[in-house]
């Protein structure tokens, strides 16, 4: 049985190599059909064997451990963050009904970007406030958190900060000079902690209602926060942050006052040498649209500067426009409800 169990959890290491030299995003195992993968928000499926509900249930037990597995059984689901190489991380969500039902491998970037590709205005931005709200919105695959590492180097090269975070992984293992960084898991936050702490910077690798309710003290405090959220494009990161609020109004009021810009970014992948390209949108929290917040159109929160690129590197032949075709549409995409959560690309 244990042979079994080691066989088919290299057989899914074989599956996940196969989608990274795809390029693909996502990798989907369900009971009873072909394994398959997403690409640039397009799904498709492996020539390979269709997975049986006793494959994936052999995945699951050479991926968990005792007390995870316990988890699984009480709640239905988990998701667990491992490596996988030097340029990937795996997000694996587990969904179990009667049996382990569905594996979902979500396909991390890592290790691909520079402090060079940081907009300047972004660092400005963090850099010059003391206290203050910054969204930092992308793909949930997108590697967020790597920008945050990104940003922190360059911010604190010069200054001399203490920093604070929530959900944002090995960011304790980075080098950066003159930074105390205490890290914690998103489940270990609380307002005493925080106050305890007295950061300059609290940084939460997500967005709740409980992380906002965290948050708004944090601002309180005379702190800067930084926080990831999931979303598709800078109206839908503005949207999806206020609808975490037990109110629109005190979401709207809250960021109208408290905003200090919003960051958008994209990984791409060039036809040239297959590198990895990050691009950012950076929108300043101006007056204009501090109120245009408050009046209930953050919708109109947007930029051109990502589209701008990208068509650009079409036009160079870096790109292929049906590859980014998904990303592009989601970018230009100014009508997202609010509280949408899409991961279109």
């Amino acid at each position: 049985m244990w042979l079994l169990i080691v066989i088919v959890v290299d057989y899914f290491k074989q599956l996940v190599a196969s989608s990274v030299q795809r390029n693909a995003t996502h990798l989907y195992c369900t009971a009873d059909k072909s394994p398959a993968i997403k690409k640039m928000g397009r799904l498709e499926f492996l020539q390979v064997r269709k997975s049986s509900a006793q494959d994936l249930q052999d995945i699951a037990d050479g991926l968990l451990n005792k007390e995870q597995k316990s988890r699984l059984d009480s709640n239905g689901h988990i998701l667990i963050r491992t490596g996988f190489d030097s340029l990937h991380r795996l997000h694996i969500r587990i969904v179990k009904d009667a049996s382990i039902s569905e594996i979902t491998t979500i396909i991390e970037e890592i290790n691909t970007q520079s402090r060079a590709d940081l907009p300047p205005a972004l660092i400005q931005a963090v850099s010059c406030t003391q206290s203050g709200m910054l969204l930092l919105g992308g793909a949930h695959h997108h590697n967020k958190q790597l920008t945050i590492r990104c940003l922190l180097a360059e911010v604190c090269a010069l200054q001399r900060k203490t920093v604070l975070t929530f959900g944002v992984h090995d960011l304790q293992n980075s080098v950066l000079e003159n930074t105390i960084i205490s890290s914690y898991s998103l489940e270990q936050m609380n307002v005493n902690l925080v106050r305890f702490q007295a950061a300059d910077i609290v940084i939460f690798g997500d967005v709740s209602p409980e992380v906002m309710a965290i948050a708004h003290d944090c601002v309180m405090l005379g702190m800067l926060v930084i926080i990831a959220v999931d979303a598709s494009n800078i109206p839908n990161t503005v949207t999806r942050t206020i609808s975490m609020f037990p109110d629109s109004d005190t979401g709207k009021k809250f960021l109208a006052t408290c905003l200090i810009a919003v960051a958008f970014q994209v990984i791409i992948t060039t036809k040239v040498n297959c590198s990895n390209l990050y691009l950012y949108d950076f929108v300043p929290c101006s007056d204009t649209l501090r109120q245009k917040i408050d009046d209930g159109q953050e919708w109109l929160a947007g930029s051109t500067e990502i589209v701008d690129k990208m068509n650009k590197l079409i036009e160079n032949g870096e790109l292929a426009y049906y590859d980014v075709h998904p990303i592009l549409a989601a970018l230009t995409d100014t009508v997202t409800k609010c509280g949408e959560d899409k991961d279109t690309f």
